[in-house]
């Protein structure tokens, strides 16, 4: 121990036998209150509030308490915004596919602060209550810049490892023959002046007699209009099309209702203005099947990062933060976006902040995700992990600058601390801070009461944008045909008379 070393023991074992010892400095950013370190430090949430930009990673398992400490933070932070003008307050979208984010943000807010419940907006695509069912989606009336031959792929992928999955053969994955159809005639659905129309008409082409030729009847893509009239594709083939298309857009009338009702559809620019909260609740998808939920998070969520990124650069409006908890389960799809995200999305405003159960499960969708999440988040929270998927976050740590530890012995106690933790102990990793904290305690006989008390207004969220079950059934592709009004007739062309060799009368008389 050198002389600088013995110094500082000298100068703290002084300080405390005369009581006059500083209180711990804070940790994390200048957010709210989240928890209190092991040496009795306050740790704040560590995105401060007038940076909405940057990302965040949580990690933890089930369990462990990262959904409640999120919801505890998004609450918290929502409250503080308060001071800030509204054209200034980030825009918050939560995909959650569990259910329980919605649930624990809408208690904390009805018991902290019920006023703010009114910017709260629930989109459930599986909901049917009483009369009112999902929520209108139509794809062909959303407001979306990019182009829509981009869009059409994007869906078709969706479509074909959602229904691959759910086949159970997902070794086998889609075929490229497979993959074209369902990309042309998805387009031809898009792409079409029917305002009647919906993505529902690629199933009709695929199952309805001369469906082809009456998809490329109505739609404007000559792109699709050349596939739809040039392409060979047998009967086998255009079933299974459908099949796929059927297992992820239509797998109950609810799904049917969500992705054709073209009234009140929802739209991308509403539900990213300033100081709203939208949630996408996903837990309790139908039947069960867990791969609708999977689909409808990558779909929504694909859709509104296109949609922000069309923002220009560098962007000076308010932001917009993507929450995605259980992330492992759309990073297969969504691990080129993530990326862009996390490495240029502060120029355009976006930010994500991702939960998710390990590291294990990031890597193995994507190995370079994980890297990229490590390497350009702000900051880092862990709870308990597998022994696996501790190491390999800690292989992403460095000793302390000064610090003659070696790193060796670093990463083996960090891993270690992570494998062992408690529920609601985290670890915060950030830049030149590695400390454990203990979430806030939650009152959750409160929550649960106030919950209880404002039951109607929360009643009233989740039904706004649920759609009437009275609706008017979708209309399909043969029935768009019948209705197109018969095209005029060309007047009569006069048969041309043969010219004898001695007519001498003109050949046009």
């Amino acid at each position: 121990m050198n002389i600088i070393d013995l110094t500082r023991v000298f100068l703290f074992f002084f300080q405390l036998f005369r009581g006059a010892l500083p209180p711990p400095a804070p940790l994390g950013g200048n957010g709210p209150l989240i928890g209190t370190a092991r040496n009795g430090a306050p740790v704040h949430w560590f995105l401060p509030l007038l940076d909405t930009l940057a990302s965040l990673a949580i990690f933890g398992t089930s369990g462990s308490g990262k959904t409640r400490l999120m919801a505890f933070a998004i609450a918290l932070s929502l409250i503080r915004e308060r001071q800030l003008p509204l054209s200034r307050r980030p825009a918050r979208i939560i995909i959650d596919l569990k259910g329980d984010m919605t649930v624990a943000v809408t208690e904390t807010l009805a018991l902290l602060a019920p006023e703010l419940l009114a910017h709260v907006t629930v989109l459930n695509p599986f909901a049917d209550v009483g009369h009112r069912t999902g929520f209108a989606f139509n794809l062909n009336h959303l407001a979306l810049q990019s182009p829509l031959d981009i869009r059409a792929f994007r869906l078709a992928q969706l479509v074909g490892n959602v229904s691959t999955e759910l086949g159970g053969r997902r070794d086998l994955g889609i075929g490229a023959r497979q993959q074209d159809t369902l990309q042309h005639t998805i387009l031809a659905a898009l792409d079409t002046d029917d305002p009647r129309a919906s993505v529902l008409w690629a199933m009709d082409a695929c199952m309805e007699k001369k469906g082809f030729e009456h998809l490329a009847a109505v739609t404007r893509s000559p792109r699709a209009k050349a596939f739809l009239t040039g392409a060979r594709i047998n009967d086998e083939l255009k079933m299974s099309s459908a099949s796929r298309l059927r297992l992820a857009l239509a797998a109950s009338a609810s799904l049917e209702t969500v992705v054709s009702t073209r009234a009140g559809c929802v739209q991308f620019d509403a539900l990213t203005s300033p100081n709203q909260l939208v949630f996408l609740d996903l837990g309790r998808p139908t039947g069960g099947l867990t791969s609708l939920s999977v689909f409808w998070a990558n779909l929504f969520t694909r859709l509104c990062l296109d949609f922000l990124l069309q923002r220009s650069s560098p962007w000076r409006g308010h932001p917009a933060r993507i929450i995605i908890d259980e992330a492992h389960l759309v990073a297969p799809v969504l691990s080129d976006v993530a990326e862009l995200i996390l490495t240029t999305g502060r120029s355009r405003g976006i930010s994500i902040v991702s939960l998710t159960q390990g590291t294990g499960l990031i890597a193995s969708a994507n190995p370079t995700l994980l890297e990229t999440m490590l390497t350009n988040t702000s900051a880092v929270i862990a709870g308990r992990m597998s022994a696996l998927d501790s190491e390999r976050l800690a292989r992403s740590q460095a000793p302390r600058l000064g610090s003659d530890e070696p790193t060796s012995a670093v990463r083996a106690r960090l891993a270690a601390t992570l494998s062992n933790l408690p529920p609601r102990e985290f670890v915060l990793l950030g830049a030149g801070v590695r400390e454990q904290f203990r979430s806030v305690d939650q009152d959750m006989p409160a929550l649960i009461a106030a919950a209880e008390h404002h039951e109607d207004t929360l009643q009233a969220i989740r039904a706004r944008w649920m759609v009437p079950v009275s609706t008017a059934p979708r209309l399909r592709l043969n029935e768009a045909i019948d209705d197109r009004p018969d095209p005029e007739e060309p007047p009569p062309t006069q048969p041309r008379r043969r010219r004898r060799q001695d007519d001498n009368t003109s050949p046009w008389e």
